[in-house]
């Protein structure tokens, strides 16, 4: 639990961290409900943001992932083209800062519903989600 102090500053939810992992499918409400400790009219409007933020949230990663896979396929490719290397990461590092951007628009409308607590809640359940949908690692144990 070493990063968890750090992490409750909600920088880690912003950076790392897809802050909709809790909202989609019909079970994943009641996960909200259970893990952040909200009731029902909260959890609706948890709901609303995800879903509110789900089509930005969506262009902007299929835009950082063509971005990085332009880089990666000069990587792959030996280019020379140190024009066509710049370009390539300005647009890489564009879409970064545009996926954080819309990060921290949702993280500020969820502060707007959710207590300190369930913030902090919110945080570590999406922390663990994400750990079980990359094989369970376990970001305390260091195994990487």
């Amino acid at each position: 639990m070493r990063w968890l102090g750090q992490a409750l500053m909600w920088g880690m939810v912003v950076t790392a961290v897809p802050v909709t992992a809790l909202a989609r499918g019909p079970g994943k409400m009641q996960e909200l409900k259970d893990k952040v400790g909200v009731d029902d009219a909260t959890a609706g409007k948890v709901r609303e943001i995800f879903d509110r933020n789900r089509e930005a949230r969506h262009a902007a990663q299929i835009r950082q992932r063509n971005a990085r896979e332009k880089v990666e396929s000069l990587v792959r490719a030996n280019s020379t083209d140190e024009g066509a290397y710049r370009s390539a990461l300005d647009e890489l590092q564009s879409a970064r800062e545009a996926m954080l951007e819309l990060r921290k628009q949702q993280v500020s409308q969820l502060k707007q519903v959710l207590s300190a607590s369930q913030q902090a809640r919110l945080l570590v359940a999406l922390e663990q989600r994400k750990g079980h949908r990359r094989g369970g690692r376990d970001r305390d144990r260091g195994d990487r």
